[in-house]
């Protein structure tokens, strides 16, 4: 992992994407899943996971990665800290 990241207060919007283009790492509750994490291209991954899984349910969780992968790897990461804590329940 790269560790370019960047504090979301610290980017500007400009039409659909953001200046410099960012990634994002997103927690979502599913009902059959539980909590889940997803990434995508802020702040369009955010949107389509807004409408997906209600309004205000796509949170974006710590800092905007400047490299795909990362963010990416971040997401994965985050989902088997959950798993693992979940199944040790």
């Amino acid at each position: 992992m790269s560790q370019d990241r960047l504090d979301p207060s610290s980017v500007k919007s400009y039409g659909r994407y953001t200046i410099p283009r960012t990634w994002g790492v997103y927690e979502v509750r599913c009902l059959r899943e539980g909590k889940r994490f997803r990434f995508g291209n802020h702040p369009i991954r955010q949107r389509e996971l807004s409408r997906k899984y209600g309004e205000g349910e796509a949170k974006l969780v710590g800092w905007l990665y400047k490299v795909r992968n990362d963010a990416k790897e971040a997401a994965d990461r985050k989902n088997c800290e959950w798993l693992l804590s979940h199944n040790a329940q």
